[in-house]
């Protein structure tokens, strides 16, 4: 069986470069970027298992755009959203937006648990 594969997108590169590690030690397979149209690029490609992003990234979509990106899909992929901003996480789940939500700053290990979930889901 091959390990899950992890698209992480985050434009700040030492939180990129913690999430990565992180979830690299945690056994998964992980690709990054840090901006909206390489990650559009790359979901393109297809193969990956959960989207972790960023709510706003440098580039032409955002991270709920680059999502919905993925519900195009037959199989849509899992979301986990991180953002700073706690008001923008409260108004996707308002608005019933689906995936988890990550405010910054967040523990590494509970981003871990949190690809855990939904890559087992």
């Amino acid at each position: 069986m091959s390990p899950t594969r992890i698209l992480v997108v985050e434009d700040e590169p030492f939180i990129r470069a913690l999430m990565v590690e992180a979830l690299a030690e945690a056994g998964y397979d992980v690709d990054d970027t840090g901006n909206s149209d390489a990650a559009a690029r790359l979901l393109d490609a297809d193969g990956y298992n959960v989207l972790v992003t960023d709510l706003h990234l440098p580039g032409k979509l955002n991270g709920v755009e680059l999502a919905e990106r993925t519900h195009a899909r037959e199989t849509p992929l899992p979301v986990v959203f991180v953002t700073a901003r706690p008001d923008l996480l409260a108004r996707l789940r308002q608005a019933g937006v689906p995936g988890a939500m990550l405010s910054k700053p967040f523990a590494m290990d509970e981003l871990v648990s949190t690809v855990q979930r939904l890559a087992e889901a």
